[in-house]
């Protein structure tokens, strides 16, 4: 995976407006120049110009070091998943165990995830929906549905087909 072009450094433009903010607030110690009083008030209104514009630019910093850590922590969780899937994807019998899969919100394995395809088999609906949240996935359908994705989503391809073919032929 190509690394992140560099990005700019936010708090070196922050610190960047906080001096030249400072060294506005010398301007008044200047010899006496026509309309001093005026330059003065205008210094004052840039101080808060530039005051403000070093807090927003704080925040959109914090914004956008949350989206990078969100966007490492799902690629994470994708690669994590595949691996898993891969592995989970010779299970080929209801007792078999599986691997738990992690989740997108936390970007740890999901607790008490189901270990066997039997276990997701006797899964309330609720409990399903709640571990298609984690992985991303759509929770519409009816209760077969969402354990056939729930299966699909750990790469138990085998038992997922065999469950949709024994549902169409009802």
């Amino acid at each position: 995976m190509d690394p992140l072009p560099p990005l700019p450094d936010f708090e070196a433009v922050s610190r960047s407006y906080a001096v030249i903010a400072e060294e506005f607030t010398k301007v008044g110690n200047l010899p006496a120049i026509s309309g001093g009083q005026e330059v003065q008030e205008s210094v004052r209104r840039l101080e808060v110009q530039v005051r403000e514009t070093a807090r927003h630019q704080s925040e959109m910093l914090a914004r956008i070091q949350g989206m990078l850590e969100e966007s490492a922590r799902e690629s994470r969780v994708t690669r994590r998943n595949a691996l898993v899937c891969s592995e989970n994807c010779t299970v080929n019998r209801n007792d078999m165990a599986l691997k738990p899969l992690y989740s997108y919100v936390t970007g740890q394995v999901i607790p008490r995830f189901p270990r066997t395809v039997a276990a997701i088999d006797r899964l309330s609906e609720s409990v399903v929906d709640r571990y298609l949240d984690e992985l991303g996935c759509e929770t519409d359908g009816d209760a077969h549905e969402k354990k056939r994705r729930l299966k699909l989503a750990c790469g138990v391809i085998r038992s997922a087909a065999s469950f949709l073919l024994a549902s169409q032929t009802i």
